[in-house]
């Protein structure tokens, strides 16, 4: 385990710092301190969009409950899930690398 036992302090605007605050959450970084050393060292940040994942997510599960709903009144008998089950897939799929 590599030991951190200096330190670089640096000034920045309110504006920069928020920015960069929200742009290390958005990384897989563990910490700012981290995030911050990716960046400086040229190594290849991944982000991920999570307000996005949710959003998609959301609407898959309205329109989920909108067919259970139609199937309970009796309206539809048979729906096809390949659509969403492609879409979960996805998102299944970018979730997992998430870590």
């Amino acid at each position: 385990m590599r030991q951190r036992n200096k330190q670089i302090n640096i000034r920045v605007t309110e504006k920069d710092r928020t920015k960069i605050i929200k742009l290390a959450a958005k990384s897989r970084c563990k910490s700012l301190t981290d995030y911050i050393l990716d960046k400086a060292l040229n190594k290849e940040i991944i982000q991920y969009d999570l307000h996005e994942i949710n959003a998609r997510l959301s609407k898959i599960g309205g329109e989920l409950n909108h067919l259970v709903m139609l199937c309970h009144q009796g309206k539809i008998k048979l729906v096809n899930l390949t659509k969403y089950t492609k879409e979960l897939e996805e998102l299944q799929e970018a979730l997992k690398n998430i870590k």
